[in-house]
């Protein structure tokens, strides 16, 4: 029952990340919805931390009888069905737009960058996309990206996927857990799955998103955490901080966890997790250390302050950040993080002694670094109550309690392998055999116009443009950002620019209604 109830915890506060235009309707105010949420979800959160005790996580395998195996069948058949489900709709959404810097650069930076690491060349530099971007993401999280561009498939399958392993471990869960008779375990991973994979936000995300890539390895670690392989936890989280470094919140309260727990592995772990996070960016660090810090931290400096806090927007964000922003305390976010961070780590430090569950106090930790962050956005929320999600499956009796280290990464990987199949499989099903030409589109800022090609070849193809009054003059052409040259009425496009899934066909400085009709075959 306990596994239920934390379960609908992390429910409530997923769909809170999709409520704020609910709740305004409800009780008014431009910004008060959002204040609401933040102390909903900072409560939610503080109860967990106090509810979930570190014994609670010791689940031992239990005998099988032929009643609960006929609950687990059933379990898992739902639960199957429910990731269809949810994996079909993530495809549908990738196959209906197209990546677009309008609707969210990170992936169009992290394209440029492996563009020119193929050249040889060093990833840290200044983007035009069009705006000036820099590459502000660790290898580990750019450098996956890398298969789906090598593959030349659209770079959002392995959002897709990434997204994906959480919920099927939630199947696998639920399964296991109906399959020993736990049944109100076995409804929370349930609930959990669906919360995710149905959650409105995570579905828009997986349209533009970048950070499901690491999610994985955020189920690893909390999966080690709970099994106390604490260094191997070490090298995960250090991993995930050369992803993305926001998770350097989460590397003292693993300090803190292992001194308490296991002090002869205290400094094995913090070496191990320096090393993590170091070697990744070594190579990069010895070629250009400047580009490679302006990238990492310089750029949040400059451009969120100058670029991103002026915008009328960014107080309609959960969390502390717009709360002063809207009061025009903008001198007082940095000091204010650090003061919320330092009461968390103190918090941390005495939930852990009293043996409070780990994955739930680094949860604390990372919220409290999300909801105090220079950039306050909506996707930060999913690290946080994806960890909380694995840690709660990972009491589950298909990871025994002293499951090694290497069993836990084998678990891990046959998980990604399911996921890899499913994504693929539904993929080809998907895709349709013919390409389409999605209706042109209009953007007068600056002035182009755009079609997505939605195609399950990425050989060569010629593209038939009808233009009102046969005017081409100025128009230039680009497939995917790689420039194809001037417009003309037929267009024989290159394999190399061409991927399998949704392409972005884009006619720079072409005035409103030049185009008529865009064929490709």
């Amino acid at each position: 029952m306990r596994t239920l109830v934390r379960s609908i915890a992390v429910v409530l506060s997923l769909l809170l990340l999709s409520a704020p235009a609910r709740l305004q309707s409800v009780i008014g105010g431009d910004t008060r919805a959002y204040i609401v949420i933040t102390v909903v979800l900072a409560v939610l959160e503080a109860w967990l931390v106090l509810s979930w005790r570190r014994a609670d996580d010791v689940v031992e395998p239990a005998s099988a009888s032929p009643r609960s195996m006929a609950w687990a069948a059933g379990a898992g058949a739902l639960a199957f069905a429910l990731v269809v489900v949810v994996c079909r709709a993530w495809l549908r959404g990738i196959f209906t737009v197209a990546l677009d810097p309008y609707r969210g650069d990170m992936l169009v930076v992290v394209r440029e960058g492996l563009r020119r690491i193929r050249l040889g060349l060093n990833p840290y530099t200044i983007y035009h996309v069009p705006w000036a971007a820099p590459l502000p993401y660790g290898p580990l999280l750019w450098g996956p990206f890398a298969i789906p561009m090598w593959l030349r498939l659209d770079l959002r399958f392995l959002t897709v996927a990434g997204a994906l392993f959480v919920p099927i471990a939630c199947a696998v869960a639920a399964a296991a857990f109906a399959a020993r008779g736990q049944l109100a375990a076995a409804a929370g991973s349930l609930l959990m799955l669906a919360a995710i994979g149905f959650d409105p936000a995570l579905r828009a995300f997986t349209l533009v998103g970048h950070t499901p890539v690491y999610w994985p390895l955020l189920a690893l670690f909390a999966w080690l955490v709970t099994r106390e392989r604490w260094r191997a936890a070490g090298v995960t989280l250090g991993l995930l901080v050369a992803a993305r470094s926001t998770m350097v919140a989460v590397v003292p309260v693993l300090l803190i966890a292992v001194w308490l727990r296991d002090r002869r592995a205290a400094i094995g772990t913090a070496v191990l997790t320096f090393i993590a996070v170091a070697v990744p960016f070594l190579p990069f660090a010895i070629a250009d250390p400047t580009s490679l810090t302006y990238a990492m931290y310089g750029s949040y400096e400059k451009v969120i302050k100058e670029v991103v806090w002026p915008d009328p927007t960014v107080p309609h964000t959960i969390g502390l950040t717009g709360v002063l922003l809207s009061h025009h305390w903008q001198s007082a976010v940095e000091t204010v993080q650090l003061i919320a961070l330092a009461l968390t780590y103190a918090g941390c430090w005495l939930a852990l002694s009293r043996r409070r569950a780990p994955v739930g106090v680094m949860a604390a930790a990372l919220l409290a670094f999300s909801m105090t962050t220079l950039w306050p956005v909506y996707y930060l929320y999913f690290d946080v109550f994806l960890l909380l999600t694995a840690g709660i499956i990972a009491a589950s009796p298909a990871i025994a309690t002293r499951t090694s280290a290497p069993s836990l990464v084998a678990v891990a990987a046959a998980i990604v392998v399911v996921d890899a199949a499913l994504v693929a499989a539904n993929a080809a099903l998907m895709l349709p055999a013919r390409t389409e030409t999605s209706a042109v589109t209009w953007r007068d800022t600056p002035r182009a116009a755009s079609v997505v090609v939605l195609r399950r070849s990425a050989s060569g193809a010629l593209v038939d443009v009808e233009l009102r009054g046969g005017a081409a003059e100025g128009i230039s052409v680009q497939l995917n950002g790689v420039p194809i040259g001037p417009l003309s009425t037929t267009l024989a496009i290159p394999v190399s620019a061409w991927h399998i899934g949704a392409n972005a066909l884009q006619f720079d400085n072409a005035p409103r209604g030049a185009l008529v009709d865009v064929g490709v075959r």
